[in-house]
């Protein structure tokens, strides 16, 4: 799937997912930490734990898709748990040098000055994460 096979407002949300994602690869880049993004499509609904906000389920994976296929980012695939005491497992996600290497030319407020709202990741407790 490429962007031509999308409507045109539908390019624009998904630029935006985009941006948002690279913001939080750039905040972890700096903590030197991964990004953990579930898979699960219920997480992304209205009243999702993972941003305050309705995000769409296909227009987000498409863009951390975009990102993993494109080489910006590198993935270690969570698990799904089926019953007992075992939890399930986000995927994890992280920046490799091809996008790294940009972060080295922005400063911090440029990532915070952008006009769309950041994707805020939260705690086990949905808190959100707090990366000052």
């Amino acid at each position: 799937m490429n962007l031509s096979s999308f409507k045109k407002r539908d390019v624009y949300k998904i630029k935006d997912y985009i941006k948002n994602l690279i913001c939080n690869f750039y905040i972890a880049y700096k903590i030197k930490k991964c990004v953990a993004i579930p898979r699960k499509k219920a997480y992304y609904s209205e009243y999702s734990n993972f941003a305050f906000g309705k995000i769409s389920f296909r227009f987000f994976m498409f863009s951390l898709d975009f990102l993993v296929e494109n080489k910006y980012v590198s993935k270690k695939t969570g698990y799904k748990a089926f019953g007992g005491n075992h939890k399930s497992k986000p995927s994890k996600y992280w920046a490799v040098e091809k996008l790294y290497l940009h972060f080295n030319n922005i400063k911090a407020d440029d990532i915070f000055s952008v006009s769309t709202p950041p994707i805020i990741l939260k705690d086990e407790c949905k808190n959100p994460i707090d990366f000052k």
